[in-house]
């Protein structure tokens, strides 16, 4: 999705939405983390894992009604928004919606593997920081091992907000389906729910991409999320 042809005069179609300035921003992010080595780190091990599921509650359930106390939902500081050119297109509106502690790396035609292996780079580097946008499965399905890769790649943010996508390909549904699987029982997460909010007519262009009116419901959506997260479910 969102192919760019390039000809010996320069751009030739950009993606819709995506202004040539996006597009250089694009070129910078496929090269060069966001946020240096360094910058900030969650409060975690950078090597942690995501812990594996708690066992079902029963009759011999130790401290059932002891829940572990989770940190409290961040109200400041960056936010890191990793995605593709569906974000790119949007990027203008994001800015203006979260403000200067936005910092977007979103490339043009980025797969899903891509995406989480750039989760992967900042955690590594120490800098993830406490709040983050993910937007993925525009270009390729998420699978399951993809979730899960994906949750290693964030454990210990307190605060993640994945989008949900609206695409004009036959994984859609799929995608949809396992991300809202992903975040069920993960109370650091929520859905951004892009694909309800972009139903109406005239919020996308190609069937992907943000109109101008959709880019604002874009960074809206995201923003309630960031502000308002349902944690464990979907932001609406």
């Amino acid at each position: 999705l969102g192919l760019v042809a390039l000809t010996p005069e320069g751009v030739a179609a950009l993606p819709p939405g995506i202004t040539r300035q996006a597009l250089a921003s694009s070129r910078r992010a496929a090269g060069h983390l966001v946020l240096p080595p360094g910058f900030i780190s969650t409060p975690v091990d950078r090597h942690e894992t995501f812990p594996a599921q708690p066992p079902p509650t029963g009759h011999h359930t130790v401290h059932r009604h002891h829940p572990v106390a989770r940190p409290p939902i961040p109200r400041g500081g960056p936010i890191l928004a990793v995605g593709d050119s569906v974000m790119l297109g949007a990027s203008t509106e994001l800015e203006s919606a979260l403000g200067p502690e936005l910092r977007i790396d979103a490339v043009v035609s980025r797969q899903p593997e891509a995406t989480i292996a750039r989760l992967y780079a900042y955690r590594a580097e120490g800098s993830l920081p406490r709040r983050v946008i993910v937007h993925i499965g525009d270009n390729g399905p998420v699978y399951y091992a993809d979730a899960q890769r994906l949750k290693q790649a964030l454990a210990g943010v307190p605060l993640v907000v994945i989008v949900n996508v609206r695409v004009d390909t036959t994984w859609q549904s799929e995608v949809n389906s396992e991300l809202l699987q992903t975040v069920a029982g993960w109370h650091q997460a929520t859905i951004a729910d892009w694909y309800d909010a972009s139903a109406d007519p005239g919020m996308v262009v190609d069937g992907t991409h943000t109109s101008p009116a959709g880019a604002r419901v874009f960074a809206a959506v995201i923003s309630r999320a960031i502000h308002s997260p349902h944690l464990g479910g979907v932001t609406r």
